[in-house]
């Protein structure tokens, strides 16, 4: 008796499936590179058939996705994955490609296809698992947060709803600019199974611990030499400014790239803000340029911190490392002289 899974009905699906010629190249003709595609892509159905009929979905399923990323246009080619996956057990993604399948039915005015995968996807919905997750406030009123489902960004307005899941281990990924980034994992033992999952309030990262300034240590001055106060105090004023500058800089540093990800884009994908105010901007443009200038102004002042406390530090360490000249004894005495032909001084001592 011939098999009656899902997958048997994968040949009369081969009949109808545009994957020798797109409606492109119905109407100028095939090229040379359009045959080779053709002889490719018709290989890869045709060897995914014969594993599907193998019941080995694990070598078909990826071999359609190759034959769907080659002939985005084939319809037919997205039933078959559909049914690859569904008998792989792979319920979620199964009734995701069903979607999919409808879809490019509708587009192509094929309406008993597209009735076939809409009742598959309301099937599967029901057999399949699905996780609702709990979102708290404290995540919500975070910039640029985002949730991912392994390698898929969920839309966060649908966070609340259920979201179909095969079995298995999933990774889940919370994560924001300027935060720590939270990862979980949902584990899935049957189909059919209802989860709710919490998602954790994000912490800000922390920043880069900066170094103590050195302690110098005690010396011995002479009784008769200047006071060091002066330069100790300068130079710990110098080590100090350039700490707090040091932080400045990493802060200002971090500024443009969470701007970046805040920006609003248009429909081609750029910036909707401008440097100067435009009409009609949007509301948040304001904002965004404000920050823009708060952090430029802060990377200043960690600039100009730097640089004055790098002179004052390194003053005070000139002064008080460079070996002075030690003072001169010096000493004069006068005698005097008489000789045959008259008198006079002598001047002698040490200089």
């Amino acid at each position: 008796m011939r098999n009656c899974s899902p997958h048997s009905r994968l040949p009369r699906i081969a009949l109808s499936l545009t994957l020798i010629a797109s409606p492109a190249v119905a109407w100028a003709g095939p090229t040379p590179a359009d045959d080779e595609l053709n002889r490719k892509v018709t290989e890869q159905f045709e060897e995914a058939s014969r594993e599907m009929d193998r019941s080995d979905f694990a070598s078909a399923c990826p071999r359609l996705e190759r034959v769907v990323e080659m002939r985005p246009d084939a319809g037919g080619a997205r039933m078959a994955l559909a049914e690859c996956y569904e008998g792989l057990g792979k319920l979620a993604t199964a009734a995701a490609r069903y979607e999919d399948a409808r879809k490019v039915a509708v587009e192509e005015g094929k309406q008993e296809r597209a009735a076939l995968a809409a009742g598959k996807v309301r099937s599967l919905s029901e057999r399949a698992a699905s996780v609702a997750f709990e979102v708290p406030p404290a995540l919500t009123a975070i910039q640029g947060w985002t949730v991912l489902l392994g390698a898929s960004t969920l839309d966060k307005a649908r966070l609340a709803q259920p979201v179909l899941v095969d079995k298995g281990q999933h990774e889940v990924t919370v994560s924001a600019p300027g935060h720590e980034t939270a990862h979980l994992t949902l584990r899935v033992e049957r189909d059919g199974e209802k989860t709710t999952l919490a998602l954790p309030a994000l912490v800000p990262a922390a920043l880069p611990k900066s170094a103590p300034p050195p302690v110098e240590e005690p010396r011995r001055e002479p009784r008769s030499g200047p006071s060091r106060i002066l330069p100790i105090s300068a130079g710990a004023v110098g080590l100090a400014s350039m700490v707090t500058g040091a932080v400045l800089v990493g802060l200002a540093s971090g500024v443009p790239g969470a701007i970046e990800a805040e920006l609003p884009r248009d429909a081609q994908d750029r910036s909707a803000c401008a440097n100067a105010p435009q009409p009609r901007e949007p509301a948040e443009c304001a904002d965004l340029r404000s920050r823009a200038e708060a952090g430029s102004l802060m990377g200043n002042a960690g600039i100009g911190l730097l640089v004055a406390g790098g002179l004052l530090a390194g003053g005070a360490a000139a002064y008080l490392l460079i070996p002075r000249k030690p003072a001169t004894n010096v000493s004069l005495r006068v005698l005097p002289s008489a000789g045959p032909t008259g008198g006079g001084a002598v001047l002698s001592g040490t200089f």
